[in-house]
């Protein structure tokens, strides 16, 4: 019992025990509770000091509990305060970051921008103190000079790719204000000044016996100098712009000068340029020459020019061309669809063989067209017309397709569409003579429409209408002998002047393919069957991938009964021209004269596929399909 005592002391404490102390806080005694609880279970009373204990307990569980509530409380505000201060913290720090990126990032565009920079930087001229008095400052001559610059440059249209240019400083040509301290402009200018590649003019302006003299000079180069009366200072002004673009642009500056009928200038402007330009320049020189049929007096010296550019950037799609329009002019079929080819694989290229992405599509259409109407493909020729009519109006693209498409639906044998399209083009083909000047191709809508209607009256009137439009220059230059007179001479044979075709035939180059084709047709109009076949033979070498040689050669095997020889002609020009109904509708009328009228109606079949609006045709296949009922 002294054991049991001893535990009651130990909890309810002596006569001289002391408080709780800091651990009795933490809550209820557990012996305290284990004797209550004992208490409660025998029915004892609980000693008075022991009762008295725990109601103390009780009242210490309740404040502790009441200091939990308020700690808690104090708890989750810190805790709040914590987390809002967390969130701050990362919101600034993002911020930072934030900021210090785009620090970075407009450092370094700043950086990139310099190092790229090509514009063109005109600085203050130094001018007389009495003319800077009265408003002609150094500041208002360079703005005059850079407003003439832009004119020049608004005048020039040119299809090379701005990025093809050794220097291009395009339309950024802006006027340099000097300034003092450092302030984040001169922080850039001197960026671009150490990193890009900006052209920077500078010059003065002088008072000489006879008025003024301007002086502009390049970074390293000597001064170009005009002068001229006070009175003429726009003048002045002007030939000095001229000088700086002539320097800076010598490319542009050429185009300019052709664009301007300057001819002879231009030439010069190129020639200098193809020999002492930068070497990336050397080609472009070369297919400026090229590109400008009024440079040269005839069209055989434009097609050397065209192909020396080729030789020097075969890359470019531009001086591909260039040639393939030539060789077209002079008869050089073969070469021309060649080319024509050739422009199309340039065009595909992912820099557009150099030219802009303004110019391409029509580019594009137009050599395919060419390439179409050269394979005898006059359903995908009329589609280029349309997407050449479609595409951005390039040097007239939309009125070269208005000339182009009569002809084409001509080559489908749709002359009641081709009639109206070539009434829009002009009321007769001499009308037409000055957009044919002006595009250097000799337009022919209304010979078009005659030819395929079988009207070879009204075909020879139309075409030596244009013949006689033209100057004795301009049919050297454009070449009629070979665009013209083999359809002419056709034309005449097939209306009974065989001598005059003859006579008119024999002044064309052994070298122009429509030219050998004519001469055949003329032969055998004429009923000389040898010369016919050696003519068309050698029609048919030059152009050994084309088809109107051997289609004409069937034509004239035809007409004079050789079925055997007729049917294999067709079949070679079917085989290089699938797209072409005329040979396809040959075949028909070999098997016609054949009598296997069911072999005919399947070919005119195929032909009325690809020409279904022709008229003959249909007669001759309903022709065809009565024999077989």
């Amino acid at each position: 019992m002294a054991e049991e005592g001893g535990i009651i002391e130990g909890v309810l404490g002596g006569e001289d025990a002391e408080g709780p102390d800091a651990d009795s806080l933490a809550g209820l005694d557990p012996m305290a509770a284990a004797l209550a609880v004992h208490g409660m279970k025998t029915g004892e009373p609980l000693h008075p000091r022991l009762a008295s204990y725990l109601e103390k307990q009780e009242k210490l569980v309740e404040i502790q509990t009441e200091h939990l509530h308020e700690q808690r409380a104090l708890m989750l505000k810190t805790l709040n305060w914590r987390l809002h201060g967390a969130r701050l913290k990362g919101v600034l720090q993002v911020l930072t970051t934030a900021v210090g990126l785009g620090v970075a990032f407009w450092l370094g565009l700043v950086v990139w921008q310099a190092a790229h920079a090509h514009g063109l930087v005109v600085e203050a001229f130094s001018t007389p103190p009495d003319l800077a008095r009265n408003g002609l400052t150094g500041h208002v001559v360079a703005e005059e000079i850079e407003d003439r610059i832009n004119a020049l440059q608004a005048k020039t249209d040119s299809s090379r790719a701005a990025d093809t240019f050794a220097n291009d400083w395009g339309r950024d040509v802006k006027v340099e204000i000097p300034e003092t301290g450092m302030s984040l402009e001169e922080v850039q200018r001197l960026l671009r000044e150490w990193l890009g590649h900006e052209t920077r003019i500078s010059g003065t302006v002088v008072r000489t016996a006879d008025g003024v003299r301007i002086s502009v000079r390049l970074e390293g180069e000597p001064a170009d100098e005009a002068s001229g009366p006070e009175t003429d200072m726009d003048g002045v002004l002007n030939r000095v712009a001229e000088m700086v673009f002539a320097r800076t642009q010598p490319y542009r500056y050429g185009v300019y000068l052709v664009q301007n009928d300057r001819v002879e200038d231009a030439r010069a402007a190129f020639e200098h340029l193809a020999d002492y330009g930068p070497p990336q320049e050397r080609g472009w020189a070369l297919t400026g020459l090229a590109s400008q049929a009024v440079l040269y007096p005839d069209a055989a010296t434009l097609e050397t020019a065209a192909r020396r550019a080729v030789a020097a950037a075969p890359e470019l799609a531009l001086a591909r061309l260039n040639l393939a329009d030539t060789a077209y002019m002079l008869g050089h079929s073969e070469a021309a669809l060649e080319q024509s080819k050739a422009t199309l694989r340039a065009l595909a290229q992912p820099d557009h063989g150099g030219v802009s992405d303004r110019v391409k599509d029509a580019m594009a259409a137009e050599s395919a067209e060419t390439a179409d109407e050269l394979g005898e493909n006059p359903g995908d020729a009329l589609i280029q017309v349309d997407r050449l009519a479609a595409s951005s109006s390039y040097f007239g693209s939309q009125l070269q397709a208005q000339m182009l498409r009569p002809c084409g639906s001509a080559a489908l044998h749709d002359t009641n569409a081709a009639r109206a399209q070539a009434a829009q083009a002009g009321p007769d083909d001499a009308a037409v003579v000055a957009q044919s000047v002006r595009f250097e191709v000799l337009y022919r809508p209304h010979a078009c429409v005659a030819l395929a209607d079988g009207d070879w009256r009204e075909a020879v009137r139309q075409l030596s209408g244009i013949d006689a439009a033209l100057t004795s220059q301009q049919r050297a230059r454009f070449a009629s002998a070979t665009q013209l007179w083999p359809l002419l001479a056709r034309a005449l044979a097939r209306s009974g002047d065989v001598a005059r075709a003859e006579a008119l035939i024999g002044q064309t180059p052994l070298d122009c393919y429509p030219c050998l084709i004519a001469r055949g047709q003329v032969a055998s109009a004429k009923g000389d069957a040898r010369s016919a076949e050696r003519w068309f033979a050698i029609a048919a070498r030059q152009g050994p991938s084309l088809p109107a040689a051997y289609e004409a050669w069937g034509e004239a095997r035809l007409a004079r009964g050789d079925l055997s020889g007729a049917e294999a002609a067709f079949q070679d020009a079917v085989r290089r021209g699938p797209g072409w109904a005329d040979p396809m509708k040959g075949l028909g009328d070999v098997k016609a004269g054949r009598g296997d009228w069911r072999e005919a109606v399947e070919d005119y079949d195929k032909a009325l596929r690809l020409a279904p609006a022709w008229a003959e045709l249909k007669r001759a296949r309903a022709s065809a399909a009565k024999r077989l009922q």
